[in-house]
């Protein structure tokens, strides 16, 4: 409740209030004898707070945690109290980020507690970063990215990041019938082109735009799409 009344404000306030009552100490005593998705949710709590520096490193065993939950915001609280760490804490998260984490992650950044530049993120050799990167360039709409999105789109390895990279020009409202678009489309299975069609119907790209990208059943689903 107190961080939700100091949103966007100085977080000078919050931190009073912690350091005052010693709310950091406090959780951290109720994540160390909670269990499964109770210690998750004390740890969600502890990561939006401002935190002593005695909090970041006792993280570690909460990261190894068999519960995907408590392991995700035992990260997220390390990132909130290290923000100049936290490309390096996110990169080397174990496992790739589900879509709700990426999602919280743009919570973080949309309150200014992470960088937001995306050009190092897109280009990272990791997937999560990569990810985050071309989530920030849907969320922030930046049309400045459009030659990087097609560059992967045309060429990365990872075919879950190319398909991302379409759907994010997609969101952007850019020209699809592009040879690297097109290249990615021939890749794709069908339920992820399925997928990319619900995202062009939901901008509203017109239905002349598909023949050079669809076949003709899909077409047909698009103006259904369309039509609902």
């Amino acid at each position: 409740g107190v961080v939700s009344m100091t949103y966007g404000l100085d977080v000078g306030l919050l931190r009073q209030v912690v350091a005052r009552y010693g709310l950091d100490r406090w959780l951290l005593r109720r994540v160390r004898f909670a269990q499964g998705y109770r210690r998750a949710r004390y740890l969600a709590l502890l990561a939006v707070l401002p935190v002593g520096e005695g909090i970041p490193p006792r993280m570690a065993r909460y990261g190894r945690s068999r519960n995907r939950y408590v392991r995700f915001f035992a990260l997220m609280t390390r990132v909130s109290a290290e923000p100049l760490a936290a490309l390096r804490r996110l990169a080397d998260y174990v496992g790739p980020f589900s879509d709700t984490e990426v999602a919280e992650i743009m919570t973080w950044l949309r309150r200014g507690a992470l960088p937001v530049a995306y050009e190092p993120l897109v280009a990272s050799p990791s997937f999560n970063l990569r990810r985050v990167g071309l989530c920030v360039v849907r969320q922030f709409g930046i049309e400045e990215a459009e030659e990087a999105l097609l560059r992967i789109a045309a060429s990365d390895a990872v075919p879950e990041i190319g398909c991302e990279a379409v759907r994010t020009l997609c969101a952007l409202q850019r020209p699809l019938c592009r040879s690297g678009v097109l290249r990615r489309l021939r890749s794709m299975g069908r339920a992820e082109r399925r997928a990319l069609l619900r995202c062009m119907a939901a901008e509203g790209y017109a239905s002349d735009a598909l023949p050079e990208l669809f076949d003709r059943d899909e077409r047909l689903c698009y103006e259904s799409l369309v039509g609902s």
